[in-house]
């Protein structure tokens, strides 16, 4: 089986925070769900987590509703330390002919591409361990991959390099492939013997060697996979490639971002071609968009958007909008929501737990909430479906091709029937039949001269 551990017990208390480093947000999801997803996206059958004593509570529950099987690292005074000591409390999960890959929970950018690369590289070379490096044009603190003849020779750390020597800039990225037969036969070998006093997973390679196992280093030319997350510094570095990177393969695809300094888009999205998106847009969870739909300046969650539409300046979450609608400006979508067919919504209005059938419209102003709306139906300004009674919601039916006026409060629960005709100033609390005028207004009244009588009346400004 292909198995990996993700290493997760770091404290990360450079993030100045109480929620634990790997659960912050990284474009609109956990930073660690980052590298689990592209790690099962990869193809790997079982993921291992190990997490410390003071974010196992927080973070195992995430995880664990991911499928992850989780390993509690004790962290304090005493308590042993080291990649290498981390990743052998998972060594019970891993038998001889599994294979391995080791990563860390705080090194968003690893992609599945990678990752596939990565072990392909290693089955093909037949390499009991492989490191997967990059070259960077700052090495900066990272171990050096030393190479004799092309092939891979060791890891030198930053502060054990000798100056008398030249080393290039290929780095040690720290995630490894192992084959589980290396993997168990050294992982008890290492000790903490070294300035740091921690159990290095790098001592592995030293052993393996020893034993006469083939180490290679595999080179990635995406170097994003380096950055790690140590502070909040690193994580709005860290989001920024990711919005670049997710941005480019989108437009690659064939849609069209016009501000992609403007646009995050999370990695889960799937969007069609031919799709555009103007302005800063959010579009996150499992939204799907269809192709030739155009979307500008909105923020979308979890929406399944059809073909042709046009969503300007709306706030939309948990909803479906079907084919040729248009909606906003400045408009919103709550929850539940099924916008069908040719539907046209515009500014200010606001749907909630509510269906509006084909072809319907409400221009401007309105609030239409826990309602079912049949086809053809004219919703116009400054109309509200009053849902709640101040303890219960309640729903509101209007029929096919029905016409609701102006400033008209539809009190539920209550049905307008097909090709009802609610006139304009009207609180409606009772049924209105197909083809009925519903009218409910007090009767007009002007009292001749009663601004003179008041003192109210001007000539001029």
């Amino acid at each position: 089986m292909k198995k990996a551990i993700i290493l997760a017990a770091g404290e990360g208390s450079r993030m100045k925070s109480s929620k634990s480093k790997v659960l912050h947000m990284l474009l609109f999801k956990p930073l660690i769900m980052h590298v689990f997803d592209s790690v099962k996206n990869a193809g790997f059958d079982e993921i291992i987590t190990v997490l410390g004593t003071k974010n196992i509570d927080e973070a195992a529950p995430v995880l664990e509703a991911k499928g992850s099987k989780i390993v509690k690292q004790e962290l304090g005074e005493g308590k042993p330390y080291g990649t290498g000591y981390a990743v052998k409390l998972a060594k019970d999960f891993i038998k001889e002919e599994d294979s391995l890959m080791v990563l860390y929970g705080d090194t968003p950018l690893i992609d599945s591409k990678v990752i596939e690369e990565f072990t392909k590289f290693h089955n093909e070379e037949k390499s009991d361990i492989t490191v997967l490096s990059a070259i960077l044009d700052d090495p900066k603190d990272y171990g050096r991959i030393v190479r004799e003849n092309g092939e891979f020779s060791a890891i030198v750390e930053k502060k054990e390099l000798n100056p008398n020597k030249t080393y290039t800039n290929e780095v040690n990225s720290g995630i490894y492939l192992f084959s589980g037969n290396a993997f168990l036969k050294t992982i008890d070998l290492i000790n903490d013997n070294n300035l740091k006093k921690e159990y290095m997973i790098t001592d592995t390679i030293k052993y393996a060697k020893e034993m006469g196992m083939k180490v290679s280093a595999y080179v990635t030319s995406d170097t994003d996979i380096i950055l790690g997350v140590n502070d909040r510094e690193d994580l709005y570095f860290c989001e920024r490639a990711l919005i670049k990177r997710e941005n480019r393969k989108r437009m690659l695809s064939g849609v069209m971002i016009h501000n992609p300094d403007l646009t995050m888009i999370s990695p889960d999205v799937k969007i069609e071609q031919d799709v555009e998106i103007f302005g800063e847009c959010k579009i996150y969870g499992e939204t799907v968009i269809e192709s030739g739909t155009v979307i500008e300046s909105s923020t979308l969650k979890n929406m399944k958007i059809g073909k042709d539409c046009h969503i300007i300046n709306t706030v939309a979450e948990d909803s479906v909008v079907g084919n040729n609608v248009s909606y906003g400006p400045f408009s919103r979508i709550r929850p539940n929501s099924v916008i069908k067919d040719g539907v046209k919504v515009g500014n200010f209005v606001e749907v909630k737990n509510s269906t509006l059938g084909e072809g319907t419209k409400a221009g401007h102003l309105a609030y239409i909430g826990d309602a079912d709306v049949g086809k053809g139906v004219n919703i116009s300004c400054g109309v509200i479906f009053c849902n709640y009674d101040g303890k219960h919601k309640h729903r509101t039916v209007v029929g096919d091709n029905a016409f609701i006026g102006s400033n008209v409060n539809l009190v539920a629960p209550v049905e307008v029937s097909n090709n009802g005709f609610v006139a304009a100033g009207s609180t409606i609390t009772k049924p209105v039949e197909e083809d009925e005028l519903a009218i409910e207004r007090s009767e007009q009244k002007n009292i001749k001269e009663w601004v003179k009588k008041k003192g109210l009346h001007k000539e001029d400004f």
